[in-house]
């Protein structure tokens, strides 16, 4: 082989790893957006929620209901759910950051393949 094909094998490898590196942390970015996303989701949510307590709390009071028995037990319903819909979020956010990773990592890994099969 002369030495500009040589050259040209090796830029292309060279150029082929770059490629796989960039698309990799292009994945792994994204997955942390994912979970910066759902954090920021679940404040609003929380936000929200506590709006909503407020406001259940302001009628009970004005009809003259004790907040105890029944309309504690709504409030404390609705505050759990709002808990749970957080959790999920999360939760969804970070089994897609894992796949993203794990996507990061293969196509990093077939990138060095690529780059080394012509050299083979």
């Amino acid at each position: 082989m002369d030495p500009f094909t040589i050259f040209l094998l090796v830029a292309s490898a060279g150029l082929k790893i770059k490629a796989s590196q960039d698309e990799a942390e292009a994945e792994r970015d994204q997955g942390r957006e994912d979970i910066r996303q759902a954090t920021e989701e679940a404040k609003v949510g929380r936000k929200k929620s506590k709006r909503l307590l407020s406001k259940q709390k302001a009628a009970f009071v004005g009809a003259g209901v004790s907040l105890t028995g029944s309309p504690l037990q709504v409030m404390w319903e609705t505050m759990y759910e709002r808990a749970r819909e957080d959790e999920a979020l999360l939760r969804s956010a970070k089994a897609s950051q894992r796949v993203r990773q794990k996507r990061a990592k293969a196509t990093q890994t077939a990138g060095y393949a690529q780059a080394a099969s012509p050299l083979l």
